[in-house]
């Protein structure tokens, strides 16, 4: 059918509701599933179909909706939207893709004989590997030693399943995206310590760092590094959730086309809870504006809660004529730092710092530079479904289904599948991530038509943002660490706690796990008998420990690639803060040694140097003391008694004397 009214687009059935229940097809089988509604649920069905049929009417505050009247709304249709064509990587087959969350549409609107056929979304049967691959194709291996080399076709076999590709030798890359990923991070601390730090309430640090209005005029004097829980500001906030939600599943659940209508189920991300953190250039940023005006915290501590608030109450300024002025001199005074013209980022979105983007830019020029176009090439023997061709159309995900559905890791290095804005086959890193649109940006080792500086972040003509799924991951991740030394404690002392109490019985008696579980001793030794009240069942599962079916190799050589990094970020942590630059670190330096923020009064100018008559000396004091020096005496009160201070002293002295 198609739906979508009046923009219609195709979609497949796979369920139909009414009031008194809902029919399904299984995905498993051909058989048709049949449920009926409880009395609950014909009230909310009959409650939803209300609801729908007034916002076809009204409008569900998007543009394009809204104004068509449908009527009583007595059936809905369970569809999938079409998301685009998939070529079968075996056989050359191209069918259509459908999305997997169901939407629900009115009867009323949906097409069901659609005479005007697109012929982008045409299938098509299988194609010979000649007719997919011709001569002189560009092509990236997919699978096998060779991963991620671009090449091309130069031979054709004769049993049509394999295909001669001539390829440039590339040596193995280290994963130094990863390690430069783990080496510099921002360290964040939550909002409780800056409280501290600042001596302000909780309620003040959210208000400073969000928009703050004022009026006359509506000022917005807030720091905005941060949107309720939607929005942040990368580098200086972020917001972690207490619970895992249903976010987590965003890279392979969500689907790339979607309809207008009938996504009103989908949960409210906001309402779960969640704390604020934030860096230590936030933390800088919040000090030099609590230094400069701190008139702005004090009405904020005082003055009660307002969605607007007065300026002339909150600036505390006599004069109403001055407030304007005031606040635009805040307003100018925030203008001109480093975060005013950065753009804020979904809360689900992850980045690396910037002095971490230099390095990976660092890494990549001297890659290029290692690996720069030789003369040198050798023709390999790849199977067909393990080639990919560019892709130059929207609606073709193919490669979608080649990449695979790993969400993506800070560090990634990866190959363009997708001959769309990035040319096909280049290489880059990861070095941020989007998870609310699946998209990530991608700092590429070479500049290209069309590239951008990713806000600033990396030099211009380099970054591009990109779909996940038009990706292909060329790098192992390392393996997260582990605690042997915990692990070794748990198989030493978990197991006495189930043993009975060694008695004297020889060291060849002891029990030793099976020959098939690992140990620590290479002799083996036969099993003791097993005692009834202490059965072996508790032991062997504390023994025997899960492994990884694959083992991803380790890097190359960790201290070159530390010295590396150390090299590539000594320049940006070497630099003269005191260059004429716009840096808030440069600003919060200089207002640490004047605070006033003012220029130095204009001195006069210094006269020729001329020599001045010295008054003369006064006499040296000739005058000799009368009688010998007397001797301190301590201090008595009125009553004649010693000071309680001067009571142990005069003690000391007598006892000396």
């Amino acid at each position: 059918v198609h739906v979508n009214y009046p923009h219609l687009h195709e979609a497949k059935v796979v369920a139909i509701s009414t009031r008194d229940g809902v029919v399904k097809s299984s995905p498993s089988s051909n058989e048709v599933q049949v449920h009926g509604h409880s009395p609950s649920e014909q009230t909310d069905w009959a409650k939803r179909a209300h609801v729908e049929a007034s916002r076809y009417l009204s409008g569900r505050g998007v543009p394009g909706t809204g104004g068509v009247s449908i009527g009583a709304v007595t059936c809905l249709l369970h569809v999938l939207p079409l998301q685009g064509m998939v070529v079968d990587p075996g056989t050359g087959a191209m069918h259509k893709k459908f999305g997997r969350d169901p939407v629900k549409i009115p009867f009323q609107l949906a097409v069901l004989h659609h005479d005007l056929l697109d012929l982008r979304f045409q299938e098509t049967a299988a194609a010979a590997a000649p007719d997919r691959f011709p001569l002189h194709t560009s092509v990236v291996v997919l699978r096998g030693p060779s991963t991620g080399l671009t090449g091309t076709v130069v031979r054709h076999h004769a049993d049509q399943a394999t295909i001669g590709v001539r390829v440039s030798p590339r040596s193995p890359e280290p994963p130094f995206g990863y390690a430069i990923a783990a080496a510099i991070c921002d360290k964040y601390y939550s909002s409780f310590v800056l409280c501290q730090k600042l001596g302000i309430q909780p309620s003040t640090l959210g208000r400073i760092t969000g928009s703050l209005l004022v009026n006359p005029g509506r000022y917005d004097i807030g720091l905005n590094i941060k949107f309720k829980k939607e929005l942040m500001l990368a580098g200086y906030c972020r917001y972690i959730r207490k619970e895992g939600g249903a976010d987590d599943m965003a890279w392979t659940r969500g689907d790339s086309v979607s309809l207008v209508v009938g996504n009103d189920d989908a949960d409210n991300d906001g309402k779960d809870g969640g704390i604020w953190e934030y860096t230590d250039k936030a933390f800088y940023t919040l000090v030099a504006f609590q230094r400069k005006f701190p008139r702005v915290f004090a009405a904020l501590e005082t003055l009660p809660y307002s969605a607007v608030y007065d300026g002339a109450a909150f600036l505390n300024v006599a004069n109403p004529s001055a407030v304007k002025s005031v606040l635009e001199s805040i307003k100018t005074w925030l203008s001109q730092l480093d975060i005013a013209p950065l753009p804020l980022i979904p809360v689900s979105s992850a980045t690396l710092p910037r002095a971490a983007i230099h390095a990976i830019q660092a890494a990549g020029d001297s890659r290029t530079a290692a690996a720069s176009p030789s003369s040198t090439t050798e023709e390999i023997t790849v199977e067909s479904s393990a080639l990919f061709r560019p892709v130059e159309s929207n609606y073709d995900l193919s490669a979608s289904s080649a990449t695979g559905h790993r969400p993506p890791l800070l560090g990634d290095r990866v190959v363009s599948l997708s001959a769309r804005g990035v040319p096909f086959g280049l290489r880059g890193t990861v070095v941020a991530s989007h998870q609310a649109t699946a998209c990530v940006e991608v700092l590429f080792d070479a500049t290209f038509s069309g590239g951008t500086s990713l806000g600033g972040t990396c030099s211009a003509y380099r970054g591009k943002l990109v779909h996940w799924s038009s990706l292909l991951v060329v790098s192992t991740p390392p393996p997260p660490p582990t605690n042997h030394h915990h692990l070794h404690r748990s198989k030493q002392l978990l197991p006495q706690q189930h043993q009975p109490k060694q008695s004297n019985q020889p060291k060849s008696a002891e029990y030793r796990p099976a020959p098939n579980q690992p140990t620590s001793s290479s002799s083996s030794r036969p099993k003791p008998p097993q005692s009834p009240p202490h059965p072996p069942s508790l032991v062997a599962p504390l023994i025997v420990l899960p492994t990884d079916v694959v083992t991803p190799p380790p890097p190359p050589s960790t201290e070159k690639m530390h010295s590396l990094i150390a090299k590539w970020a000594e320049k940006e942590e070497s630099r003269d803060l005191h260059a004429p630059a716009h840096s808030m670190a440069q600003y919060f330096n200089k207002l640490q040694a004047r605070p006033d923020m003012a220029p130095p009064p204009a001195r006069a100018a210094i006269p020729p140097y001329q020599q001045q008559q010295q008054p003369p000396l006064p006499p040296p004091y000739q005058q000799q003391p009368q009688g010998p020096p007397k001797q301190p005496q301590a201090a008595k009160m009125m009553g004649g008694l010693l000071l309680p201070a001067q009571v142990l002293k005069s003690k000391l002295t007598k006892h000396a004397q």
